[in-house]
């Protein structure tokens, strides 16, 4: 609207200065867009059908979106890897953007992470805040629904006298890896529905007290009816869900030493990860194709993600597999080979958070 150029805009050169400009670049103005918002002649404006009183600026404010300053991306094509770097600029770190508020120590690569995944995701991020931050944003955009959800949640610890804010969530730690895994197709059993599992494990701070508080508020959930199968697995109770085999899933949680499994998926991953966890060797981290990819994470990251894309393509050829060959114009087959795998870093900066990701060959 004032003329100027994109080039003029401070957070446009910073973000650019800070992570390279390479060959092509995409930037998003958050600030200006949602500064338009906040002062346009509708900011007061009610949203309809609601008895909280909740307006555009106070959701907007409530959720922490004033706090969103840009995201900038670039792609360098000239290095022997590809890379795809990316800044996300922040005002502060309130409301939902608190979950983005910076980490202490250093992120450790576990043994427990095998060669055969499809994809990881390891993460420092402060768990115990879940409530606390869900309550302050709450709290931001409605006070009357805020009061609403906490006065529901007090009712139901009253009644089954089980503290889900502060022994549940307050239990649980800061470090989070989330992993998915190629099912086994076998004759007997293909479950084209389901052609991934994904295991999802949580560091706890308090695993006994954790555990009490999970089978008690699952006990006043279900009422006397099992809603869990038990089966022991190398000295750890594993919790299956009932009922859920007819509809070709399986849910299921255990507690290894101080961490929180959930599976997703087949059990013979979380069985492989708790074995991993007891002698933990030869890990994905540990690979020779790895060796360079690791050498180049810097100090200091807060996030590591991994995709293997050789994998992922055998993925989507199961996934086709399922369709009639009249139903679709290609083949499995027509995927080919891609021996590729993507590693990724995410580190906090002054201005918000900074990304990097490469495509590296497999070469053992």
């Amino acid at each position: 609207d004032d003329g100027k150029s994109l080039t003029d805009n401070q957070s446009y050169t910073d973000c650019f200065d800070e992570i390279g400009k390479g060959q092509a670049r995409i930037f998003f103005n958050f600030k200006g867009g949602i500064r338009a918002i906040l002062d346009s002649k509708s900011n007061k404006l009610k949203i309809p059908q609601n008895p909280f009183g909740i307006e555009t600026n106070g959701l907007i404010q409530g959720l922490g979106l004033d706090g969103l300053n840009h995201l900038g991306v670039q792609l360098n094509a000239k290095s022997k890897e590809l890379e795809i770097t990316s800044s996300l600029g922040l005002e502060h770190r309130k409301g939902i953007l608190s979950f983005l508020a910076t980490v202490k120590g250093s992120l450790e690569n576990h043994e427990f992470v095998s060669k055969d995944v499809i994809t990881v995701s390891n993460a420092r991020n402060d768990m115990a805040q879940l409530w606390p931050t869900i309550e302050n944003t709450l709290k931001s955009i409605s006070p009357a629904l805020h009061l609403l959800v906490t006065s529901q949640i007090q009712a139901f610890e009253d009644q089954s006298e089980v503290a889900i804010r502060t022994d549940l969530l307050g239990s649980l730690g800061d470090e989070v890896v989330s992993l998915s895994y190629l099912n086994e197709i076998t004759d007997a059993a293909t479950n084209i529905e389901s052609p991934s599992s994904s295991i999802y494990a949580i560091r706890l701070k308090d695993p006994k007290l954790f555990g009490r508080t999970m089978r008690a508020m699952i006990d006043s959930v279900s009422k006397g009816n099992e809603l869990f199968e038990e089966t022991e697995y190398k000295g750890v109770t594993i919790r299956s869900m009932r009922g859920l085999e007819a509809a070709g899933l399986s849910i299921a949680y255990a507690i290894n030493d101080d961490w929180l499994l959930v599976s997703m998926g087949q059990l013979q991953y979380l069985n492989q990860v708790i074995n991993r966890m007891d002698k933990g060797k030869d890990s994905l981290w540990d690979s020779s194709f790895m060796e360079d990819a690791m050498e180049n994470l810097p100090r200091g990251i807060r996030q590591v993600d991994y995709v293997d894309f050789s994998k992922m393509f055998s993925l989507f050829e199961v996934m086709i597999g399922a369709f009639d060959e009249g139903d679709i114009e290609f083949q499995p087959k027509d995927f080919g080979d891609f021996p590729y795998f993507f590693l990724g870093w995410t580190k906090d900066s002054d201005s918000g958070l900074v990304s990097k990701a490469k495509f590296y060959p497999f070469s053992e």
